[in-house]
């Protein structure tokens, strides 16, 4: 659902832009000189590399098939073990791990 609304919003020009560009070289460290046809383009590269690893990691994520456990994993017996972890950050004042 996520990857066809992202597809749904994805601005055709630009996509096509990403698609068939060619590199000219650098305005800046974060300003890369791209073009298409007959245009040039200075590109803001970190918004751009946002949105790229975002797409991409939706669609990765998609690919992946489900995983069925068996038995069941036992999820409290989980959570308790990652609360545990020093990584956690857990301390007195978050309450009960267990009520958790």
């Amino acid at each position: 659902a996520l990857v066809a609304k992202v597809e749904k919003q994805a601005h055709e020009g630009l996509t096509e832009l990403i698609r068939e560009h060619a590199f000219v070289g650098c305005a800046s460290e974060m300003a890369p000189l791209l073009q298409q046809g007959t245009k040039l383009y200075l590109v803001d590269l970190p918004p751009l590399t946002r949105e790229t690893a975002y797409q991409s990691c939706l669609r990765k994520f998609g690919d992946v098939d489900r995983i069925a456990l068996s038995p069941p994993a036992p999820v409290k017996t989980l959570v308790r073990a990652v609360l545990d972890a020093p990584e956690a950050g857990w301390a007195e004042g978050d309450g009960d791990k267990d009520e958790t």
